[in-house]
């Protein structure tokens, strides 16, 4: 057994949830609303810890003005990362309705998986297959 103690969470602040937010789109790229899931959890943790939930209310608008930031300059770009994880996984050789239902779980948004599996049938030519319907 361990005798380590997990360190305690920091407060949240505005830049240390940015900063959160980065770290977690380089690391891991994905869909908005797991990464709204991931700086939640991580917002409830600290706030909990330093019995400060009273703040809940003003974290959730920080981490929806965050989330916009991010997307406004580019950071977090949904279509192109539904688009690189279903070109991914087709070059492993899953089919199309596979793919849309393995980015539909990871939380992608469904006019992103449309363009993403659209973009698949494109770039093979196949435009008699069958359409993948994103919901």
């Amino acid at each position: 057994m361990s005798d380590r103690t997990p360190k305690p969470p920091k407060r949240i602040t505005a830049p240390r949830l940015r900063n959160v937010a980065i770290a977690y789109v380089r690391r891991y790229g994905g869909a908005e609303t797991r990464l709204r899931t991931v700086l939640t959890r991580r917002v409830v943790r600290s706030l909990q810890f330093h019995g400060e939930t009273g703040r809940m209310q003003e974290c959730e608008a920080l981490i929806e003005r965050v989330i916009g930031d991010l997307k406004n300059q580019g950071v977090l770009d949904e279509g192109r990362e539904a688009h690189a994880a279903a070109l991914r996984l087709a070059l492993g050789g899953r089919p199309r309705r596979m793919i849309a239902q393995h980015l539909r779980a990871k939380g992608f948004a469904a006019p992103a998986i449309g363009a993403a599996v659209a973009s698949l049938s494109a770039a093979e030519g196949d435009e008699t297959g069958d359409p993948v319907d994103p919901d």
